[in-house]
């Protein structure tokens, strides 16, 4: 009988935590819709990884851990481009120390850009570390701050260095955390491992349009 309570209460605890969170997933789901209909015009796809290009699977943050998820996805065509944005999701680590990790992003798919591929991440002493050993980072010498803040890496050196020209890196400069990578006609803006909430999405594409806007037919 004692057997059976704490079965009973193990049951009834996790039913109630998949209740709320299946709560909070649809009152985000709603916000979405709202704001995609009423503030920004833009059309609802809803969840599923099909809804982002096929190959942007390439890039850095979609390769990351497992069981990769994309949810609310809301898209638009505009400025030469079509633009998504949706909460991203993955998990990483053992089935007992396992971490999921969100983040809310922005990608534009547009023949306008012409991208080497790179990816830029805030920069933390791991970092720093490894490039004692090696560990690639692309500074310049000229903007201490930005190479101070930021990790940036990719395949073809110069066009990198051409394309993070003056503006571009006062552009991060004055944005603290900010992830972005790019690859041929696509570019995503992020903050790693961070939601942004449904209200403040209009301002969060706003900020993104200014990166795609810098970094349009360049090559």
């Amino acid at each position: 009988m004692e057997n059976f309570i704490v079965f009973a209460i193990i049951i009834a605890t996790f039913t109630v935590i998949f209740a709320i969170r299946a709560y909070v997933r649809h009152r985000r789901t709603e916000a979405v819709k709202k704001i995609a209909a009423r503030e920004l015009g833009w059309e609802f796809f809803g969840d599923g990884n099909h809804n982002i290009p096929t190959f942007a699977w390439d890039l850095n943050l979609f390769s990351k851990g497992r069981s990769q998820q994309v949810r609310n996805l809301i898209y638009t065509q505009q400025e030469e481009a079509s633009i998504f944005i949706f909460d991203y999701q993955y998990q990483q680590g053992s089935r007992k120390n396992r971490l999921t990790d969100y983040q809310t992003v922005v990608l534009f798919e547009s023949d306008t850009l012409a991208l080497p591929r790179f990816l830029l991440i805030p920069e933390n002493i791991f970092h720093k570390i490894g490039q004692l050993f090696g560990y690639q980072d692309i500074d310049f010498s000229e903007h201490p701050q930005f190479s101070w803040q930021y990790l940036l890496r990719g395949d073809c050196k110069d066009k990198i260095r051409q394309l993070f020209n003056y503006r571009v890196i006062s552009l991060y400069e004055s944005r603290q955390g900010v992830s972005t990578e790019g690859i041929n006609t696509l570019l995503v803006y992020y903050y790693a491992k961070k939601s942004q909430e449904p209200k403040t999405w209009k301002a969060f594409i706003e900020k993104a349009l200014d990166v795609y806007r810098l970094f349009k037919t360049r090559f």
